[in-house]
């Protein structure tokens, strides 16, 4: 393994005496300038379509707070239940809007109770894995990634 050192400016020198490398001189590197300007242009890439830079996976910024689903994510996080048949059972993501799993209980769905309607309503949140959460204002026809 060849041992490598660069001054602040990215000129590498030599690590023995710290004296910069002749232009012609230096050592050969892994990878080129190029390499490193493609990766940079990726980084950038990414971040101005929102992406994660290393999954190119939309970034979420949205949060539970955002949504106005805090106490409803509480309420699931403290294991209590909304008074529906479906709050808490395996969403079965038939449409195969969300990511597919092969897990079949990987999804469960959960009520946010719906102003001014009596009973469930149609907002939703469903979770995956437990590290996944989607809300759906409208009984799962549109779905939008958020933390928590």
């Amino acid at each position: 393994m060849q041992e490598l050192s660069s001054d602040a400016w990215g000129q590498l020198r030599n690590p023995t005496n710290q004296t910069a490398y002749a232009p012609d001189a230096a050592p050969a590197l892994g990878f080129t300038t190029g390499f490193i300007n493609g990766l940079a242009n990726g980084l950038r890439s990414a971040y101005k379509a929102g992406e994660n830079p290393l999954t190119r996976k939309p970034k979420v910024d949205v949060t539970a707070d955002d949504l106005g689903l805090s106490s409803t994510m509480d309420r699931i996080k403290a294991g209590e239940s909304y008074p529906h048949r479906n709050d808490g059972a395996v969403f079965e993501n038939k449409e195969n809007i969300l990511p597919m799993q092969q897990d079949s209980e990987y999804y469960r769905e959960y009520v946010h109770p719906t102003p001014g309607i009596n009973g469930a309503g149609i907002q939703r949140i469903v979770i995956g894995g437990n590290k996944y959460y989607y809300y759906s204002p409208d009984h799962y026809k549109t779905f939008i990634r958020f933390k928590y």
